[in-house]
């Protein structure tokens, strides 16, 4: 499977919590649907700690860049995409590792992260996680979190067969990277979300 890996140096990284201008949209995400993939992918995460404490933030990436996008969190400038790239171009990209990616469900995916909605507490993890607002109180309900997730919104196939969805973890552990993965996954017989693809796009160096 060939894997982008594009570096940065943590200093790219931006948490918005003080320079957060545009609020995500009202709205918030309650389609199962969304969360059975997201809980897909927190069943994939192992850590090297035994019971790690992990954030999950509120808000959705968006493929917008700047302060005022509505991202949580910018990486390089950007939610998702690297900034004055184009996701038409890292699509091709993005099919020769996920060879078994449903066109309609790119699609799906650039549509539903033109913008970042909330999300509720709605995700079954192995370990303790606490879902946060990067800009609200509990913003620091752990004072010293293992990691932090951001997840994007969910992209489907028209059958609804098929999900891509972004996740950007902030590592805080040691010897495990800050990185961000496109999870491919496909709906089996059994109702169930199993991977059928992953790609890194974005994986950071300390310095």
């Amino acid at each position: 499977m060939l894997i982008q890996i594009v570096k940065f140096c943590l200093c790219t990284l931006i948490l918005s919590g003080g320079s957060f201008v545009t609020d995500a949209q009202n709205n918030v995400a309650s389609n199962s649907s969304d969360f059975q993939v997201y809980d897909a992918v927190l069943s994939l995460m192992q850590f090297p700690k035994q019971q790690p404490r992990i954030l999950i933030v509120n808000t959705t990436l968006n493929s917008g860049c700047g302060e005022g996008s509505g991202n949580p969190v910018l990486m390089n400038g950007c939610g998702i995409f690297i900034q004055d790239s184009k996701p038409e171009e890292f699509r091709e990209t993005l099919k020769q590792s996920m060879p078994k990616i449903d066109n309609a469900t790119w699609t799906d995916f650039l549509h539903q992260t033109t913008s970042s909605i909330k999300l509720q507490d709605s995700f079954h993890s192995l370990w303790p996680h606490a879902v946060v607002d990067m800009k609200g109180a509990n913003r620091d309900a752990w004072k010293s979190p293992d990691g932090a997730i951001f997840f994007s919104r969910v992209g489907f196939s028209t059958d609804k067969k098929q999900s891509l969805v972004y996740v950007l973890f902030f590592s805080y552990m040691e010897n495990v990277p800050t990185s961000g993965n496109f999870f491919l996954f496909q709906l089996n017989d059994a109702k169930h979300w199993e991977p059928i693809g992953r790609t890194t796009y974005m994986e950071t160096t300390k310095q």
